[in-house]
């Protein structure tokens, strides 16, 4: 015995018309085919599905339950093809993204919880690298967007600002400086800070060599540390101070003061990236959103 879709799609016709004529009209077939078929199908079972008389045509109780077997089959598959469908127009499937510190605590969330909202079948898998990391994931196919410290002029690639902004001093609430409302880059003089390390924040240190540098500071690292939970912590501990992107104002930090730095001239900038030679259509549409949501600030032109 060795049925298909196509049995189980003719006898859900049959059973719910309870009619061989109907059914076929329904399948676009003939009569003869219903009525072969469904034959085939009592001989294979040994029951007979339907009672028939020269007037109507009724379920057996095996008919019910195989009816029921049946309509489940046939809505899978209308489910799968469907799926299949939305997958190959780019309105299903999965995105793989790239992440840093700075954007997945305030962009990168309001731009997924905002897209699902419109695409609940396109989900999403995060992987968290440096700005070289995400562009060589990028290469390699890996990744399908990164969200990665700005600007980012590469002919390779295609970027859009996400997020701008400013920095923060954190320090324990004991400390001096914390009775200030604001400060500048000066007033950090001498302080010895607990920062990323140099190796994997490269492009996030460089821009504090800049900010320091204009101000005429010496930039002092006490420590080094590679995650951005690592370093909060220490500041609460006691050990030092940190300078962060103002990005961090989303994540609420016990015993830690946070004070606006004023009289800068660069601002903190991350970047939606991703390389049109590998981008799938479901991809697509996430980068089509992207551009919607941030075009206006575009530092160069999308693909």
């Amino acid at each position: 015995m060795h049925w298909d879709l196509r049995q189980a799609r003719t006898f859900v016709a049959v059973a719910e018309l309870l009619s061989f004529s109907m059914a076929a009209q329904r399948l676009n077939t003939t009569q003869s085919a219903v009525s072969r078929t469904v034959a085939q199908m009592e001989a294979d079972l040994n029951v007979a599905l339907l009672a028939r008389t020269t007037r109507n045509v009724a379920l057996t109780p095996e008919g019910s339950l195989l009816l029921e077997e049946c309509r489940e089959v046939v809505a899978h598959f209308d489910r799968w093809i469907q799926r299949a469908r939305r997958v190959a127009d780019g309105l299903a499937g999965e995105v793989s993204i790239g992440v840093n510190d700075f954007a997945v605590q305030a962009e990168v969330p309001v731009l997924i919880n905002r897209f699902r909202a419109l695409y609940p079948e396109i989900s999403f898998r995060y992987h968290s690298a440096t700005r070289q990391g995400q562009l060589a994931a990028l290469e390699s196919g890996d990744i399908d967007l990164g969200f990665a410290m700005g600007p980012l002029t590469h002919p390779q690639y295609r970027s859009v600002r996400t997020g701008l902004y400013g920095l923060n001093a954190l320090m324990p609430k004991t400390h001096r400086l914390a009775q200030h409302r604001s400060l500048r880059i000066s007033d950090l003089a001498g302080e010895a800070l607990i920062l990323g390390g140099p190796n994997l924040w490269v492009t996030y240190f460089d821009y504090l060599k800049r900010v320091f540098g204009a101000a005429g500071v010496a930039l002092t690292v006490a420590q080094d540390v590679d995650e951005s939970v690592a370093i909060f912590g220490l500041v609460a501990a006691g050990v030092g101070l940190t300078i962060y992107p103002d990005c961090q104002k989303h994540m609420t930090l016990h015993n830690v003061a946070s004070r606006p730095i004023r009289g800068l001239t660069e601002q903190v900038e991350t970047v939606a990236v991703w390389s049109p030679r590998h981008l799938s259509k479901v991809a697509r549409v996430f980068v089509d959103f992207i551009l919607a949501e941030h075009a206006p600030h575009s530092p160069n032109s999308p693909d």
